[in-house]
């Protein structure tokens, strides 16, 4: 990869590497630096899949790289050593899936492939163990809005500067992306906005969330991706939930999105948005017929890793489904340990939900936990991207099983500094009329 550089790119590519820590360094005074390193990924991620980007080697390394290097923030700077209920029976789940591959056919290109969504999922376990507090949570969600925006903005002038760039079967290209590659990665992306552009104390913040996540969204649409339309679509009603007590607010939101889907539908110039509209699942069928079959010749412990030929090697097949991806993968086996993982996180979830809700502090971010976590669920029965390397959904939906073991910590470390702040002002007060009645006393003396 380097041998055949040219020497001057490696020397900018040694300057903005160095250029890059001394940022991050310095942001991580005022951000959480996990948050910064996820930003970084949100753009990196889907990059690495785009096969006509010219350095797309340099970027798949770099997303290993800032994969390992917030792993590494999170165990030695933040010292992320234990983690709550839900993000251990996940992780039995992930490590499972992980080591199925060693008694694949290919065990290390299985490692390679399964190992990476490991280290995300990982990842995205200690983007919610890393967080302080609700203050915290808030800069985060910035942080990873400023790099969905950077990618955002390069979508927008790549096709500007190429028009014709819905080229890929009538469909959102971008550097020669798969389109539903894009939809998965701009879903996610979606429901962080959503989540900004609603409860986001700053109004600056609000707006940008909004402005953004409209170009967003009709990127999204312009994909003609189903299964992730229907994504963003689940996850951004959780999100909302709150606004049906604020029926203008929902009014206005519901507006905004009426008229982000009326645009993208007029000035499409292909099919893509109608696309949205057929329900059928063709194409699903030949793929589960097959992943079917697969499964019947190995029930019990499944196959431990799936895979193409290609000429540069092996590489990880879709199931297109992450329930079938698990099924083929590691049978039976993998199947009763991820629906026992799914009882626990529904029953950790509820008592979450109902926790925060009975304490009434910040309680919009239990919908953000469960919008993360039933979005990348529901598109995972008809997608198995969010198993499959590293994607923004493979980071997402650990954040949000996480953030059920998180919140509740979170609320109680709120309501305690409440109590105490009362407590001293309850103090002040009392000591203020002592000194008012010391002063009655003197002055009558």
């Amino acid at each position: 990869m380097f041998t055949n550089a040219d020497p001057n790119f490696l020397i900018l590519l040694l300057i903005f590497f160095v250029i890059a820590h001394v940022a991050f360094g310095f942001a991580s005074r005022w951000t959480n630096s996990l948050f910064l390193l996820a930003g970084v990924f949100i753009i990196l991620s889907p990059i690495s899949a785009a096969v006509d980007f010219p350095f797309i080697k340099f970027v798949k390394l770099g997303r290993v790289y800032v994969t390992i290097l917030l792993l590494l923030v999170g165990f030695f700077g933040h010292r992320l050593y234990k983690f709550g209920p839900t993000a251990t029976v996940f992780l039995i789940y992930v490590g499972l899936y992980v080591l199925a591959g060693l008694w694949s056919d290919a065990p290390l290109d299985a490692m390679k492939y399964k190992g990476l969504y490991g280290l995300v999922a990982l990842a995205g376990l200690m983007l919610a163990q890393g967080l302080r507090d609700f203050r915290d949570l808030e800069l985060g969600m910035r942080a990873l809005a400023v790099g969905i925006a950077i990618f955002a903005v390069l979508m927008v002038l790549d096709f500007l500067k190429h028009p014709n760039l819905i080229l890929h079967r009538g469909r959102l290209g971008f550097w020669g992306i798969n389109p539903n590659r894009i939809g998965q990665t701009l879903a996610p992306m979606l429901i962080v906005l959503a989540y900004l552009a609603l409860y986001d104390r700053t109004r600056i913040w609000r707006l940008s969330a909004y402005a953004i996540g409209i170009i967003v969204g009709i990127q999204l649409m312009y994909t003609g991706s189903r299964g992730a339309v229907g994504e963003a679509a689940l996850g951004c009603f959780v999100i909302a939930i709150p606004l049906f007590k604020r029926p203008g607010m929902l009014i206005v939101v519901g507006a905004i999105v009426g008229i982000a889907v009326l645009f993208t539908f007029i000035t499409a110039g292909s099919d893509a948005p109608v696309r949205l509209l057929h329900g059928s699942l063709e194409t699903r069928e030949g793929i589960w017929a097959y992943a079917r079959s697969q499964f019947a010749e190995a029930p019990l412990f499944g196959k431990g890793w799936i895979y193409n030929t290609t000429e540069r090697g092996l590489s990880s097949r879709n199931m297109h489904s992450i329930y079938l991806q698990t099924a083929v993968e590691v049978g039976l086996l993998g199947i009763t340990v991820m629906g026992i993982m799914l009882l626990v996180v529904i029953t950790r979830g509820i008592g979450m939900f109902k926790y925060v809700k009975s304490v009434g502090i910040e309680t919009h971010t239990v919908y953000l936990a469960w919008a993360f976590v039933i979005a990348v669920l529901g598109h995972g029965i008809i997608e198995a991207g969010s198993v499959r390397g590293g994607t923004i959904n493979g980071l997402m939906l650990p954040f949000g099983l996480g953030l059920f073991d998180r919140l509740p910590t979170l609320v109680r470390a709120a309501r305690q500094q409440w109590v105490e702040s009362e407590q001293i002002e309850s103090e002040f007060d009392d000591n203020e009329d002592q000194l008012l009645t010391n002063d009655d006393a003197f002055a009558n003396a």
